[in-house]
């Protein structure tokens, strides 16, 4: 008996603490979390938004514009009237800068004067700023920085990223200030201007120190910060474009400003989903720039914690509640853990707010939520386990309660009954929906059905019952043939109530701790005899002979097989040494199963071997039988009948002695020759070349024939491909024209089409028909005639068929019609072709039998003696081929 095992709740604290905080490192690491991240910051956001801009304005090209000025895109001449509108203010009404959205990236064509008007509206401002846009050039090219066109580039005083980053929820909360191709030069379109503003210069020439050159090809993003947004969509103030043109809006609003200029109108698309306008009401891009600019301003950009501090901080906190909770009294664990879930996500806001940073706080609620339930778990798992260990190792023996049928889902059930008794139709209903039906449908009569029973009405059988308080109706409907009866039989043997369903059985369920072990108690021991009844019902039925032993070889177990095959009461074997048992029936000594049982019982190796008893041939399989009790171990012997393949062995053989005969026949019959020729008994002449070439054709014919008959009944439909049926008996025909002329026979072969196409294998097809226009000539008498035809037609009938028909008729010998069913059989001959000196194996008309079967397609054979034979090769067209 094993002694309870020692809890060590310092180790399994420390285990958990390892635990959560790789749990948590990787969540870090991965950003598994990152959508639930998201949602806090949003929801931070949302509740502390950032004071709107007062310096900040927005030009709109929105829907008024539009209707007013026509469909987009504008010409160039409308943003240059509008530049010359802000120009002409007083110097003290000046904006401080003018920032357009709009890319400007190709040439106006058709007006090339509006770019230069353009220019020179930027040139005379001096303080406008422009966008370039990172995009592929085609479908088929990379990424490329599209720049502004050159009179708009050199006129403009700043040049900057329009792009934003898109989470992997659609939301934008933040963008990239740095963006490039090979190297992160452009600043983002807000940082430029706020540089401008500021002063500062750089040459375009000069790049980033910051940045790592790399291949030109790949888009650089650095220095990604996260926006605070001052309030949802239109918050930032906005004059529409039409109102600047035509001068109904004051000059005074564009004094000592930030000016952005874009499109905010529904149908131009340029709108992006942020935290605090969502995915109802997006955010125009020109006001995201907008509320980018404002946050560099007054520097409220917020940037991530550094990597290594969401690491410290998150294991620290995890540390936190691991080492407190195991030290508090179990009814302040809750409390206590909602007080360290409430810090968290208060330190999350008070770093976000205070130092304009983000840590994301979901990896340490996550482990910190997960520390409470597993650490009671392992409480609670301690405190049981010394108490339940037995019962609990009694549960867990193997249980065979998926062998009930009732335990079956009913669908799945009717499923497998119907793969098994393939019924014409079915019928499947819960609770009078119907699942499932097929050609079958509820009769009212049905409804005085007694539960759990079959009905079998004409060709129908139904059953209702009830399971988990839902009723089940399942049907068949069975087609007219002669095993009814076997399988109305079969149904009743599904067994569909359980002992706790059926009628007059009533269960409560145990509320109380001691019934429900009581009840586990009762089950495990109803599992336990189930399984001994199910190993040993099973054993029973096994197809072959099963014996167990002891360490020492005694049986111990044998089932019902291996009484038939040793023909003795399974009490008689049992107790009696198996080496006693074998010898008796292989008139061995018992010492001569020594090696064999050493090697089994002692080095434990796994042995076969096969004995011939009186009436049967056995394959014996020795092996270990080993358990964790080395007192039950023994040595486990199956019993597999083997005469049947034995049978097919002793066949096999004997066909391989006739061909061997058959072949070796004229080879001897070659060497007697040689040797008389040698020896000067026979003289060399004509004659006897001519009966050396004769044996040396007989025995290549026969090779030939063995490997074409074993060739084709290893063939496989898949290797089949399309072939023209009038070109294989063209082939077949040319290949047998040189016997033909030997014998002053015609071959008659005038297809009246040009294409017969099947599916198959060409090569096997014209050896079918090469054998049987080759046996057509062997026993047809000179100056006949062997006739070949195909037609697509019904025998008898001008109707078109699915099938081609290829008659192959000779006028010879005949076939006596009680040879006609055999001529087909391995190795048989017609008596007359015997008789008559006809040299064969009997092989060439079984490989046109294989081939045609093969091809799914049927031979026929008419013959009348003396007037010759016609056989009739009918193959599939190549359209109507049905699967093998």
């Amino acid at each position: 008996m094993q002694k309870p095992k020692t809890s060590y709740s310092v180790f399994e604290q420390h285990i958990l603490a390892v635990f959560l905080i790789v749990f948590v490192c990787i969540c870090i690491t991965f950003d598994f979390t990152k959508k639930l991240d998201n949602i806090f910051y949003d929801l931070y956001i949302q509740l502390f938004p950032q004071s709107v801009p007062s310096d900040v304005v927005i030009i709109a090209v929105d829907e008024q514009s539009l209707i007013a000025l026509g469909q987009w895109p504008w010409q160039r001449s409308l943003h240059a009237q509008l530049l010359d509108t802000l120009i002409e203010l007083p110097p003290e009404l000046q904006p401080e800068a003018i920032v357009f959205d709009i890319i400007f990236a190709e040439e106006d064509q058709k007006n090339p004067d509006n770019d230069f008007q353009l220019a020179g509206a930027m040139n005379e401002s001096g303080r406008v700023l422009i966008p370039v846009h990172i995009h592929p050039l085609s479908n088929r090219e990379t990424l490329a920085e599209i720049t502004p066109i050159a009179p708009l580039a050199e006129a403009a005083v700043g040049m900057g990223h329009a792009h934003v980053e898109l989470d992997d929820d659609g939301i934008t909360r933040g963008l990239y200030l740095n963006v490039g191709m090979g190297q992160a030069y452009w600043s983002a379109l807000s940082l430029a201007t706020l540089d401008w503003i500021r002063g500062k210069k750089r040459s375009p020439l000069k790049a980033f120190s910051s940045s790592q050159r790399t291949s030109p090809y790949v888009n650089i993003r650095e220095n990604y910060v996260m926006i605070p947004f001052a309030g949802g969509a239109g918050s930032i103030t906005t004059y529409s474009y039409i109102d600047i043109l035509t001068g109904d809006i004051g000059p005074e609003v564009f004094s000592g400003k930030v000016v952005f200029i874009g499109s905010t109108a529904a149908g131009l698309g340029d709108f992006l989903s942020t935290p605090v306008s969502g995915l109802s009401s997006p955010m125009s891009g020109v006001e995201f720039h907008a509320n980018v600019y404002s946050a560099l301003q007054e520097k409220t950009v917020i940037t991530l914690v550094p990597r290594y501090w969401h690491y410290l901080l998150s294991v620290a906190f995890v540390l936190i509640s691991v080492l407190l909770i195991p030290r508090i009294k179990p009814e302040r664990t809750l409390p206590v853990t909602l007080t360290i879930l409430i810090l968290v996500l208060s330190f999350s806001f008070i770093v976000l707010h205070q130092m304009n940073q983000w840590y994301e706080p979901t990896p340490a609620l996550i482990a910190i939520l997960a520390a409470y339930p597993l650490w009671s778990w392992r409480r609670i798992s301690e405190l049981n386990r010394f108490l339940n260990q037995e019962l609990e190792t009694l549960s867990m023996e193997p249980k065979l309660s998926h062998r009930r049928v009732g335990n079956f889902h009913p669908p799945d059930l009717l499923d497998a009954v119907i793969f098994l008794l393939n019924p014409k139709g079915w019928y499947c209903s819960l609770n009078s929906d119907v699942i499932k039906h097929q050609h079958l449908d509820r009769h009212s009569e049905l409804d005085s059905m007694t539960p759990g029973f079959w009905l079998h009405k004409a060709t129908e059988s139904w059953i209702c019952f009830s399971l988990a308080d839902r009723h089940w109706v399942i049907g068949l409907q069975w087609s007219e043939d002669n095993h009814l009866d076997q399988k109305r039989a079969f149904l009743h043997r599904i067994l569909l109530l359980d002992k706790l369903d059926q009628p007059g059985s009533t269960v409560f369920a145990p509320t109380e701790r001691l019934a429900h072990r009581i009840n586990q108690v009762q089950e495990a021991i109803l599992n336990m005899r189930d399984m001994r009844r199910f190993v040993s019902e099973g054993f029973d039925r096994m197809p072959d002979g099963v014996i167990v032993t002891d360490p020492v070889g005694s049986i111990i177990f044998a089932n019902s097989h291996s009484e038939l095959m040793l023909e003795q009461p399974r009490q008689t074997l049992l107790g009696q040494p198996l080496q006693r048992i074998l010898s008796s029936f292989t008139a061995q000594d018992p010492d001569a199963w020594q090696p064999l049982f050493t090697r089994v019982l002692l080095q434990a190796r796994v042995h076969s071997m096969e004995v011939r008893l009186a009436h049967l041939d056995l394959l014996l399989q020795f092996a270990p039988f080993e358990t964790e009790n080395p007192g039950e171990a023994g040595m486990i012997v199956n019993l597999s009948n083997i005469t049947q393949f034995k049978e097919e062995q002793r066949r096999r053989n004997e066909t391989i002695d006739f061909l061997s005969h058959d072949v070796r026949s004229p080879l001897v019959s070659q060497l007697a020759l040689l040797d008389n020729i040698e020896s000067g008994i026979t003289a060399v002449s004509d004659e006897t070349f001519g009966q050396i070439r004769s044996h040396a054709i007989r025995s290549l014919n026969l090779a030939d024939q063995f490997l074409q008959i074993a060739r084709a009944e290893q063939v496989e439909s898949d290797s089949f491909y399309d072939c023209n049926l009038i070109d294989i008996l063209l082939n077949a025909t040319d290949s047998c024209m040189a016997k033909a002329r030997q014998k002053d026979i015609h071959i008659d072969f005038d297809p009246d089409m040009d294409d017969c196409w099947v599916k198959g294998n060409p090569e096997l097809l014209e050896r079918l028909f090469i054998n049987l226009i080759g046996n057509a000539l062997k026993y047809s008498p000179a100056t006949t005639t062997v006739s070949v035809e195909i037609t697509e037609n019904q025998e008898g009938t001008h109707q078109q068929s699915d099938l081609w028909h290829v008659t192959i008729s000779d006028q010879g010998i005949g076939i006596d019609p009680d040879e006609i069913d055999g001529i087909f059989d391995r190795f048989k001959r017609q008596k007359k072709s015997e008789t008559q000196g006809e040299k064969g194996a009997g092989l060439g008309l079984r490989f046109v039998k294989v081939v045609v079967e093969k091809h799914q397609g049927t031979i026929n054979v008419a013959s009348t003696p003396k007037l010759g034979s016609t056989f009739c090769v009918s193959l599939p067209k190549l359209d109507y081929i049905e699967p093998a």
